[in-house]
C-alpha cells in the first residue's frame, strides 16, 4: 500500500533543455536518417540545408539537365546522386534532390532556361522497407506522386485559361495569384456563375494537336455534361484521372497512360518535359526503354552489397 502513493523525490524539470548550451532548442540530428519532404519537421523535409555547400553540384545538373533543350535528340534523361565514399550515406543526397527539386518547381525551368524549357520536378515517394520490387510498383509510385502533386491541377488550368483567351472571354480577374485562379478554372461553379458554356471549352481544347494523341476513353476526351440534368455537369478534375488510373489492370495499359497519355496532355498544356526524383529506390528493370523523350530521370544511390541497383 505505502509505494502506491509514494512519489519519487526526484523530479523531471522539463524546462532544463540540455541542448540550450549549444544554442539549440532541440536535437538537430534526426533519429531517422532518411529525408521526407512531406513531413513538417525541417529536420526530416530537407529545409535545413546550405546550398553554397553543393554549389558545383547544382551547377553541373543545371548544365548537363535543366538548360538543356528539351527538343535535344542527345539530352541526358538519366542521372545519379552518387557520392564518391565508401559508405556513401548520411552526406546530403536526399536533401539536394528535395531541394533542387524546389527551384525546379519555383517557375518550372522558365528562369532558368529563358523560356526554352518549362519542367515541373516530381518527388517520387518510395515505399517502406524497400517494396518497390517491380515495374508496375514504380508506375503506381509515379501515378500516385501525380495525383497527390498540384501539377495536373496546374495544367487543366494552363489549357482552360488558354481556351478562355483565345474564345475572347474576359471573365477572369487580372490580379488573381496563380493559386487562387487555378482554383477558379478547376471549378466547375465559377463557370457556371459566370455562363460559360462548357463545350465550348472543350471544343477548343480537344482542338489542340498534342491533346488529340491522348487516347479515347481517357477522362481528358470525357465530357462531364452530357446528361439532361444541369446540376450534375461538370468539368473533369484530378479525382477523375485518379480514379480511371485505379481501374487500369494491365501492366502495358499503365505503361501507355503514364508514359504516352500523361505526356501528350501536360505536353497540350504547355510543358515540354519532367524530372522525376528516385530516392533510395532499389528494383531491377529497365526503366529506360520506357521513358519518352520529355522525362528526365534522377536516381540517388548508395553502396550496398545486400541490395545492387540496377537500371
Amino acid at each position: 500500500m505505502k509505494n502506491i502513493i509514494t512519489k519519487a523525490t526526484g523530479q523531471i524539470n522539463n524546462d532544463n533543455n540540455p541542448y540550450l548550451i549549444y544554442n539549440l532548442k532541440e536535437n538537430p540530428f534526426p533519429s531517422n536518417p532518411f529525408v521526407n519532404q512531406e513531413n513538417s519537421d525541417k529536420r526530416y523535409n530537407g529545409d535545413i540545408f546550405e546550398a553554397s555547400i553543393r554549389e558545383i553540384e547544382e551547377k553541373k545538373i543545371e548544365e548537363n539537365f535543366l538548360k538543356v533543350a528539351q527538343n535535344n535528340p542527345n539530352h541526358t534523361r538519366i542521372g545519379y546522386i552518387l557520392d564518391t565514399s565508401y559508405v556513401g550515406r548520411g552526406n546530403g543526397k536526399s536533401s539536394f534532390a528535395v531541394n533542387l527539386l524546389k527551384i525546379i518547381n519555383k517557375d518550372f525551368c522558365l528562369d532558368i532556361t529563358d523560356n526554352v524549357n518549362k519542367c515541373f520536378g516530381l518527388y517520387i515517394k518510395p515505399e517502406p522497407s524497400g517494396k518497390t520490387r517491380s515495374f508496375v510498383s514504380v508506375l503506381d509510385l509515379i501515378a500516385e506522386s501525380l495525383f497527390s502533386s498540384k501539377f495536373i491541377e496546374y495544367a487543366l488550368a494552363a489549357l482552360r485559361l488558354d481556351a478562355l483567351m483565345n474564345l475572347g472571354i474576359n471573365s477572369i480577374p487580372e490580379d488573381d495569384n496563380d493559386e487562387a485562379l487555378i482554383e477558379k478554372l478547376n471549378s466547375s461553379a465559377w463557370y457556371k456563375s459566370n455562363g460559360i458554356d462548357l463545350e465550348s471549352i472543350h471544343k477548343h481544347i480537344s482542338q489542340n494537336k498534342d491533346y488529340q494523341l491522348i487516347s479515347e476513353g481517357t477522362p481528358f476526351r470525357k465530357r462531364f455534361w452530357s446528361s439532361f440534368l444541369e446540376e450534375n455537369h461538370r468539368i473533369m478534375i484530378n479525382d477523375d484521372v485518379r480514379k480511371y488510373y485505379g481501374t487500369i489492370k494491365k501492366e502495358k495499359e499503365k505503361i501507355d497512360f503514364i508514359f504516352n497519355d500523361l505526356v501528350h496532355f501536360f505536353v497540350a498544356s504547355g510543358f515540354n518535359g519532367a524530372y522525376f526524383y528516385f530516392p533510395k529506390l532499389i528494383f531491377t528493370c529497365n526503366i529506360y526503354l520506357y521513358l519518352p523523350v520529355a522525362v528526365g530521370v534522377l536516381f540517388e544511390c548508395a553502396p550496398d552489397k545486400d541490395q545492387p541497383l540496377s537500371v
